[in-house]
């Protein structure tokens, strides 16, 4: 296996590089912190140097215990990150780990993304707000870029529109009954406004959205880094309602000043790289709406009885409301 990790790496750093490169030596040490795929770091000898690389295996029988409980083994998820650093953020300027390499195999089980190492330091266990609000400001330079992206590079993407947010609303209708009987009220109550914001959700901006662009999905590197927002795992990528991912990054337990601070954070961005927004006003009723479903769509994944993300995300929509 580290004679096939060396091939590959060194395939995709000598395309790199322009040169023919050498992997020497590959220590490998497991990463802890994944919940989906497994990963691992790796101490490569390259050419004589020593450089640091995050290993990535996509192959989703190879997933972790605990999401295999809860994920597909379909490689939709695999080929859409495969996908996306070749084909949408390399070159991107946007801090992302940059790709070093990659081997693509399914016939031989091997799906493998090698990535520069950006550090362990995960924003979600970061309490210095104005990380936060960076992490917010980000969204908006992501947006910009996806609007100047080839028809081909987003293609491949899922398209999630009226339809899926109405999937998602009757999905959690249907669960009702598996929710204690104390919160019904209130869950009847998020439903039928969903279904009030329903022409509002359809005319919120679209574009490219990560997904789950939660705090244990950006890394920070160090302060001495030109780029310290760097945003991982993009298997859950698409098309959809633009502010998803604003709405992801400022869940949880900000007050709703610091929350609208990260959302001034994107509008003042977004209306300077010439996005135009609406107004302050309405673009705040749109993410509101955003926050609505957003909160009835975790609900509804998390229907099956997790009672430990229920009960987050039941917290979650009361503060929306």
């Amino acid at each position: 296996l580290i004679e096939t990790l060396a091939e590959s790496l060194a395939e995709g750093l000598s395309e790199l590089r322009g040169r023919a490169i050498d992997v020497q030596r590959i220590e490998r040490t497991p990463f802890r912190g994944s919940s989906s795929f497994a990963t691992a770091r790796l101490r490569v000898l390259a050419d004589g140097e020593w450089m640091d690389v995050f290993f990535k295996d996509l192959n989703p029988l190879h997933q972790l215990v605990e999401a295999r409980g809860i994920r597909q083994t379909a490689l939709d998820r695999s080929r859409r990150e495969h996908h996306f650093y070749p084909s949408i953020l390399s070159g991107a300027a946007l801090g992302t780990p940059a790709l070093l390499g990659w081997r693509w195999a399914p016939a031989q089980g091997l799906l493998w993304l090698f990535l520069e190492d950006v550090g362990p330091k995960r924003l979600s266990r970061i309490g210095e707000f104005s990380l936060w609000v960076d992490a917010a400001r980000w969204l908006a330079r992501l947006h910009a870029v996806s609007h100047s992206l080839p028809d081909e590079a987003l293609d491949p993407l899922p398209k999630h529109g009226a339809q899926r947010c109405e999937d998602y609303a009757a999905k959690l209708g249907a669960r009702l009954h598996l929710f204690p009987r104390e919160h019904h009220r209130t869950l009847r109550y998020a439903l039928d406004l969903h279904r009030d914001l329903g022409a509002r959700l359809n005319q919120v901006p679209r574009g490219l959205v990560h997904n789950e662009y939660f705090g244990k999905n950006v890394v920070i590197r160090p302060a001495s880094a030109s780029e310290r927002i760097a945003v991982i795992d993009w298997e859950t990528a698409s098309i959809g309602p633009a502010y998803i991912d604003l709405v992801s990054i400022s869940t949880g337990r900000w007050t709703l000043d610091q929350r609208l601070a990260m959302w001034r954070a994107y509008f003042d961005d977004a209306q300077h790289l010439a996005q135009a927004p609406p107004s302050w006003r309405v673009f705040c009723e749109d993410v509101h709406a955003v926050a609505v479903h957003h909160a009835i769509r975790w609900l509804s994944w998390w229907s099956n009885g997790d009672d430990v993300h229920i009960h987050r995300w039941l917290v979650e929509l009361a503060r929306v409301l």
